[in-house]
């Protein structure tokens, strides 16, 4: 083959290969785009996993960044770590759109699994103190 005819087809066969694999199909899905934000609140949580509920910042942290059902936000903490079984209260301000109803499931499940030597953990109303519910592992 004549080298005049061999070289606009070379770089025209690089041309198209530069253009496939650099214009791969990099839109979010709208599913990637809903869970994106879930995604980045698991990463902020997860990286004040701890062994000891003792550990007050890092228990601290993961109570106030759990997401709570709607009409609920956290207020502060109590932890029973004197003695076992270790335990936290979760204090948390009731919106007038908190439901009586709503489940904690979730978030007992969260911390749970972010807090090693946790066993017994409540949810109460800070004004109130009254325990809105309580899960032991």
């Amino acid at each position: 083959m004549n080298m005049k005819k061999f070289a606009p087809l070379a770089l025209a066969a690089v041309m198209l290969s530069l253009l496939i694999t650099g214009c791969g199909n990099n839109a979010k899905t709208e599913a990637q785009t809903e869970n994106a934000p879930e995604t980045a609140a698991q990463t902020a949580i997860e990286q004040y996993k701890t062994e000891f509920v003792g550990d007050n910042s890092k228990v601290a942290h993961i109570a106030e960044l759990t997401e709570y059902p709607d009409g609920y936000a956290y207020d502060h903490i109590a932890i029973q770590s004197e003695e076992e079984p270790y335990g936290l209260t979760v204090y948390l301000k009731r919106g007038a759109d908190a439901s009586p109803d709503a489940s904690f499931d979730a978030c007992a499940e969260t911390a749970f699994s972010l807090i090693g030597n946790l066993s017994e953990l409540e949810y109460a109303d800070a004004q109130t103190e009254e325990v809105i519910a309580s899960f032991t592992r």
